[in-house]
């Protein structure tokens, strides 16, 4: 009688309801399968089903679908329960009016089209909370985990449960900000930072918590931090070593810069002795510890390193090349030696003085393990590079000192005259440009201008030159002029003249006298002239030249043309063409001749020679070793 009633009142209602009877469970189930219902009215009393447990079946068959019980029974607590087990309301048996059913049964649809955007929203909130990169977790009072999502197991590395003592352990009610340090899965360290706020969930007090990973940012602030402190101690490592004149007086408060700079336990500045076999050995020069880290100077051998390890480092440092890492990085024997001196991680950067390889700068660290960027590579090969350079001027400077000891030895001893002139006159002069000019001390000649002590005629010539020289700005100008000299006689004089400082117009001549040679110059031309006219008509030709497995001449008279029809320029161009002429009886005998004109010093043979027309001529040959 009530399904006929209701099924009266809905389907004669405003809304048309269709209605569907099923008398068990398992029709409900059939006939949800292929339609969809807006509204499910039940009976907690079904043939296969009683109570409650009908409406949580019904629940599971048909969630999404609203649902409301009518009963008999008018009892607040089971009303409750009703309530609780899924259903949106419920109708009393004993009040049927038709507007109320519809009523409730719209209201009902309305409540679970809300119910169903909540639960929505629910979704694609805990959706995005699970998203995100940040790690949320909901804790109550007591510290149990009331949820978390995947950010915040993915950072921590925890599971919910494992959250939970992590979050009891460190987040503090005095404090809205915490910042713990974990070790993850792979043995790295973790900073995080865990936020804290209380709010109200599901009606009850609750603990917010986000888990941030700020690791790589807080690395990002620490590496930023170490390169100021770096880059500060390369600076004052510069202005110490390079305006020093004695680099080893502060390097040892150099490697205490870099050795606070960089965190690490100990500092080396070793140096490379290169020994005659080619071979190498390393010495430690000085040496930085921080407190109660052992120094390794007192127990320092030359022997320190092994064949192996000495290789590794030889192969990598002497091609500018550095060695870092921590002890697990390097080979068994490379951890044993390291691991002697306490080293849980280096890294060994090349010293290089005047493209050489001169030594190491070291760095241990001893109490932990460290990791090196390369930044922090390169502003410590920075480092090294400094401190070659002041060790390079060191030496230079010892070199330049030595150097202008032997200079001013050798410019006194020179055989040469020398000055130095500027604005035309001269600030300098050598003993021998003194003797040159007759006089007796370097006083009297020093404000000397050019044409104070070149002959008239040259000085002109002379000033050109120099002009030219001016405005090359370097090089040599060579020129001869006549020195005079104080009894006023003149002597030939070769000249040249070099730029030492053109910014101050500082110029350098050597003299050399040549008045000897420019007469023995004349007196071989003369004899020359002489030469030349008795060979034009003597009927011997000359020749001058080197004697190996051939005779190669360098000098033909030009008369050997009237000789053999060959002129002087075709026989030097063809060295081989005189023993091709030769006739090939005779061609032995010149040969041998030729052969022992070393050992004897000299021979004389006769032999035929094809003349240019043809025909045959004998010729004398007279040859001596010179």
């Amino acid at each position: 009688e009530d399904v006929l009633l209701i099924k009266d009142i809905l389907e004669n209602s405003p809304h048309s309801f269709r209605i569907k009877h099923c008398l068990s469970l398992k029709e409900v189930e059939k006939l949800l399968r292929p339609k969809q219902f807006d509204a499910i009215l039940v009976d907690l009393n079904l043939p296969d089903s009683q109570g409650l447990d009908t409406l949580n079946q019904l629940s599971a068959i048909a969630p999404a679908i609203p649902k409301v019980v009518l009963t008999s029974i008018n009892d607040p607590e089971l009303i409750g329960k009703i309530i609780e087990a899924g259903a949106q309301d419920y109708v009393p048996k004993q009040i049927l009016p038709a507007d109320f059913i519809e009523r409730v049964i719209l209201h009902a649809m309305e409540r679970q089209k809300l119910f169903q955007k909540i639960s929505n929203r629910e979704k694609l909130t805990t959706q995005i909370l699970q998203e995100i990169n940040t790690g949320i977790t909901l804790i109550d009072q007591k510290g149990k985990v009331m949820f978390s999502n995947k950010a915040a197991e993915t950072i921590s590395g925890k599971s919910a449960s494992g959250l939970e003592t992590i979050l009891t352990q460190y987040v503090s009610a005095d404090q809205q900000i915490n910042e713990i340090e974990l070790i993850s899965f792979a043995g790295h360290p973790l900073l995080l930072r865990l936020h804290r706020a209380e709010i109200n969930y599901q009606d009850q007090p609750a603990i917010l918590i986000t888990v941030e990973d700020i690791t790589e940012r807080s690395n990002f602030i620490k590496a930023l931090k170490q390169k100021e402190a770096l880059l500060e101690a390369i600076n004052q490592i510069a202005r110490q070593l390079l305006r020093t004149p004695a680099w080893q007086t502060k390097i040892n408060r150099s490697l205490a810069l870099l050795g606070q700079a960089t965190g690490v336990d100990r500092v080396l500045f070793v140096q490379v002795v290169h020994e005659l076999n080619g071979g190498w050995q390393p010495e430690l020069k000085y040496e930085w510890v921080a407190p109660d880290i052992p120094p390794l100077k007192p127990t320092w051998q030359k022997n320190t390193f092994s064949e192996s390890v000495f290789k590794r480092l030889e192969q990598k440092l002497s091609f500018g090349k550095p060695i870092y890492g921590a002890l697990k990085d390097f080979s068994a024997a490379e951890r044993k030696f390291f691991s002697a001196r306490n080293v849980q991680a280096m890294l060994a950067v090349p010293i290089f003085v005047n493209e050489v390889w001169w030594g190491i700068l070291g760095f241990d660290a001893c109490r932990k393990i460290r990791q090196w960027n390369s930044e922090e590579i390169k502003i410590l090969q920075t480092a090294a590079e400094i401190i070659g350079a002041a060790i390079q001027r060191d030496e230079n400077e010892k070199k330049l000192l030595e150097s202008a000891g032997k200079f001013k030895t050798f410019i006194e001893a020179a055989p040469l005259g020398i000055i130095l002139e500027k604005d035309g006159k001269i600030i300098f002069a050598n003993q021998q440009f003194v003797k040159m000019l007759g006089k007796k001390a370097e006083h009297e000649v020093l404000g000397l201008g050019l044409n104070d002590i070149i002959r008239q005629e040259d000085v002109e010539e002379a000033l050109a030159d120099l002009k030219s020289l001016k405005k090359k700005k370097d090089g040599i100008q060579e020129a001869e002029f006549k020195l005079i000299r104080d009894d006023g006689s003149a002597q030939v004089v070769e000249g040249l003249t070099t730029t030492v400082d053109p910014e101050q117009g500082i110029y350098m001549v050597f003299m050399k006298d040549i008045t000897g040679r420019k007469e023995t110059e004349r007196e071989l031309e003369r004899t020359h002239h002489i030469l030349n006219s008795l060979l034009k008509v003597s009927t011997a030709a000359f020749f001058s030249g080197r004697t190996e497995k051939t005779f190669e001449p360098e000098y033909i008279s030009p008369n050997v043309e009237r000789l053999i029809g060959f002129s002087n320029k075709e026989l030097l161009q063809n060295p081989n063409l005189f023993n091709e002429r030769i006739h090939p009886k005779d061609l032995t005998i010149y040969l041998n001749a030729l052969k022992n004109v070393k050992s004897a010093g000299h021979f004389s043979t006769e032999y035929r020679f094809k003349h240019k027309n043809g025909h045959y001529v004998w010729l004398h040959d007279e040859r001596v070793l010179v």
